[in-house]
């Protein structure tokens, strides 16, 4: 709910028909989630500081500031998946 109306709304302000593209994907696995890890209370927990420092930086028009966070939202939700699946980041190539 919260959740969703948030990323439209980004997704919206974007213009950008590729993150409505990745948008539809999540939600959609997110329809899912509970059948699997994903679906934890937990989930997603980590991320939540940086999507704040998203919506002020949107809302302050500071675009170097919005890749900040949208950076530290990525890296939270990367970290959380990896120590679900057992991946190891220190092995993995970018």
């Amino acid at each position: 709910p919260a959740d969703a109306a948030f990323h439209g709304a980004i997704c919206e302000a974007s213009g950008n028909p590729m993150f409505e593209q990745i948008l539809t994907g999540l939600h959609f696995a997110f329809e899912r989630e509970g059948e699997s890890a994903f679906g934890s209370d937990e989930f997603g927990m980590d991320s939540w500081p940086p999507h704040r420092d998203l919506a002020n930086a949107i809302v302050a028009r500071d675009p170097d500031a919005a890749v900040a966070a949208i950076s530290a939202i990525l890296d939270a939700v990367e970290g959380e998946i990896r120590a679900i699946i057992g991946a190891d980041s220190a092995n993995v190539k970018r």
